[in-house]
């Protein structure tokens, strides 16, 4: 009874019951062959997924290569193939092709999916069921970017402006521009980069979602007049559309230009 009361007084005080910390999963694997930039096969025989970044696609499934996927896929291979690592597992641990999906750290210290962004192989891709390391990602990504390695080399990858993505639907983009509206219709979020809603790119947050907005490092009410830098899937809905589902979508472009050799050899965020 008295426990019953005690817990009683906890949740009227913090809100939500006192519980340890999940403590994070992880499994030891040998690394077989990289598949893609962003994909490795286990000696196991499973496909495990660099989770939190996207690399230049292969070929197949109808997809034309797209520039440097060769080159990517080579990279990685060359820097993991044989090699014993340690998964660990931030979020979901399987997509629904029944891939593994974690943060890969080999046993040296190198960091994976940190090595492919700070060599320019591979761009930061966030799922709203995985945002640990995301930020500090984002980082290595400036860096790669300010040093034009890798795919910053070409135009095919760089940063687009709002008004260059009609010929980029269903496709993965990061677009930079100035906020000129922001509004809230029917509880959905709208942040318009043109003058006309109608066929300009617009940002939607839907209700679901703006509550993880809110409680992140991002102010949805203060973004009117910023300049912002957003990453998605461009679709088509009264113009080319992309839609947001969690904070690390968002970023505020770097005020000043990166030193270059910054972090040079990238440490797995959540060991430093």
């Amino acid at each position: 009874m008295r426990m019953r009361l005690a817990c009683i007084v906890l949740l009227i005080l913090f809100g939500e019951p006192l519980v340890a910390e999940e403590r994070m999963r992880s499994i030891q694997v040998t690394l077989k062959a990289a598949v893609s930039g962003d994909t490795i096969e286990l000696a196991s025989g499973d496909i495990l997924v660099l989770v939190g970044i996207e690399a230049p696609k292969m070929p197949g499934f109808g997809l034309t290569p797209q520039p440097m996927a060769k080159q990517a896929t080579a990279y990685l291979n060359a820097v993991a193939e044989g090699e014993e690592a340690f998964v660990y597992f931030v979020g979901e641990e399987r997509d629904r092709h029944r891939r593994l999906l974690g943060q890969i750290e080999l046993k040296d210290g190198t960091w994976l999916q940190g090595l492919m962004v700070r060599r320019g192989m591979a761009r930061v891709h966030s799922l709203r069921s995985h945002t640990r390391c995301i930020r500090e990602l984002q980082k290595l990504e400036q860096v790669a970017r300010t040093e034009r390695l890798g795919i910053w080399s070409l135009d095919w990858y760089q940063v687009r402006s709002p008004d260059r993505l009609r010929q980029e639907i269903d496709t993965f983009q990061i677009v930079e521009g100035r906020v000129r509206a922001a509004a809230i219709v029917k509880g959905r979020h709208y942040l318009n980069f043109g003058d006309d809603w109608k066929t300009d790119f617009t940002v939607t947050i839907a209700p679901k979602f703006r509550k993880a907005l809110e409680g992140g490092d991002i102010d949805l009410k203060s973004l009117e007049g910023q300049r912002i830098r957003v990453r998605g899937w461009i679709t088509s809905y009264n113009g080319p559309n992309l839609e947001v589902t969690h904070p690390e979508q968002i970023e505020y472009p770097p005020n000043q230009r990166v030193k270059k050799g910054h972090r040079d050899e990238p440490t797995l965020c959540f060991k430093e």
